[in-house]
């Protein structure tokens, strides 16, 4: 079994090279895809497939959803089983904020 390892990379590293339109390593990348499948609840999705890093955008894009993993509005209520009623909210809005996100980027992508 092969594990890849994972660096410890700071959002606010990957941010600031977002910002500046350096270039992403290959640690930063396969962070930025993991904290996308986390956030999006989906391990079969790969934003590195769809994120165009010239498309200013998608750029912006990339930063909320990095900003959005370092401040998640529903950690308060972790673990989230602990709180059934608001956990059925919970998924709907999550599902129209993924559908949103995955329909920004796509809209905006280059033909």
């Amino acid at each position: 079994m092969v594990c890849e390892v994972i660096a410890i990379i700071p959002n606010k590293i990957i941010m600031e090279k977002i910002i500046k339109k350096e270039k992403l390593t290959k640690e930063d990348l396969l962070k930025i895809d993991n904290i996308v499948k986390d956030l999006f609840e989906d391990e079969s999705i790969s934003v590195l497939k769809i994120i165009d890093l010239s498309n200013s955008i998608h750029r912006g894009i990339l930063l909320a959803l990095l900003n959005d993993d370092e401040n998640r509005l529903v950690s308060p209520f972790y673990p989230l089983h602990n709180y059934p009623e608001e956990y059925k909210e919970y998924k709907i809005i999550h599902e129209n904020w993924r559908k949103t996100y995955i329909n920004l980027l796509k809209m905006t992508a280059k033909s």
